[in-house]
């Protein structure tokens, strides 16, 4: 089954953008106890699988790791398929991690269909993993139904607080759903995420230097005003052309307000059209991250001759808001 790319594109940003703010709004909730937003400098790390499959009992030895969805069926037995995630996380501590959700897409609405979550002890790999050969489901995490949303979201935080020193993260799914229910997977530039949020000890970011750029490529990133009324534009230099990356906007104190898919284009220098959206008056982080390496730049948004409509000021010292 082929995919346009440029389907896959705007579907991604129509979805993920809204997908994301419910997300990490469902996620506020459940912080642990005393990590408030003064107290710690919070980040969130949403990871793409780096294997996603699934497997069919009435086709045992076929392996369907390249295929752009993922499948789940229970009944009848004879036709049942499940699905794996596998996920590799380095360099985070547990005991700073605050709450964590694993988000798949839903390709086929099922309305009221459960799926339910398991972890797997062993890393799975999309090549060779049958019916024949899958690992076992070793510790039930969660259940969910699906509903009108064009995701499902999991709860995973006891889960990856418990396995995070591994280094890799790994899950079953299962439905008891006589209908087949799809999900996207990696091939479908849609995959499903895994998200960290984590509390670090630290002041706010505009009261210090809290959020440190990877940055060993030489990449660079500019916040423009934009000729359009209510955007402004991102510039990136010497960005490796291939796949996305994510244009993350924070406000000073480390709140993330947009989350945005970006195409990394084949050119020294790119431009992209953002949109200023309910952003209000203030100083903002543009951060641009792709695979480990992250870049930011500093900015603020000033009315226009005292209209309600913002634009990107060009002043070269940012100040403190008073």
């Amino acid at each position: 089954m082929k995919v346009n790319p440029l389907y896959i594109f705007f579907l991604i940003n129509a979805l993920h953008i809204n997908a994301n703010a419910q997300a990490l709004a469902q996620a506020s909730p459940h912080r642990e106890a005393g990590k408030s937003d003064l107290e710690c400098f919070r980040t969130i790390f949403v990871q793409s699988p780096v294997s996603d499959t699934y497997v069919a009992k009435d086709r045992d030895t076929l392996c369907f790791g390249d295929h752009p969805t993922m499948k789940l069926r229970g009944l009848p037995a004879k036709k049942c398929m499940i699905s794996y995630l596998s996920y590799e996380v380095h360099d985070l501590d547990a005991a700073y991690m605050s709450a964590s959700y694993l988000k798949i897409y839903t390709v086929s609405k099922k309305e009221g269909h459960e799926i339910e979550l398991s972890g797997v002890s062993t890393q799975v790999s999309e090549h060779n993993t049958t019916w024949q050969n899958q690992p076992t489901a070793h510790e039930l995490i969660d259940r969910q139904s699906i509903t009108n949303l064009p995701f499902v979201l999991f709860d995973v935080t006891q889960y990856v607080r418990g396995h995070l020193k591994n280094g890799f993260l790994d899950f079953h799914l299962k439905t008891n759903s006589k209908k087949t229910i799809d999900i996207a997977s990696r091939e479908s530039g849609l995959s499903a995420e895994l998200i960290i949020e984590m509390c670090t000890p630290g002041q706010a970011i505009g009261e210090g230097d809290h959020l440190v750029e990877y940055n060993p490529e030489g990449w660079g990133i500019k916040v423009l005003p934009s000729d359009l009324a209510g955007k402004f534009t991102i510039q990136l230099a010497r960005v490796p052309e291939g796949g996305f990356g994510d244009l993350i906007v924070m406000t000073e104190r480390g709140d993330i307000v947009q989350q945005i898919p970006i195409a990394v284009q084949d050119a020294d220098i790119t431009y992209h059209t953002v949109d200023i959206g309910n952003l209000l008056p203030g100083q903002y982080w543009a951060v641009f991250r792709k695979g480990r390496a992250m870049v930011r730049d500093h900015f603020r948004l000033k009315p226009i001759n005292g209209s309600t409509l913002l634009q990107v000021s060009l002043e070269s010292n940012l100040e403190p808001e008073p």
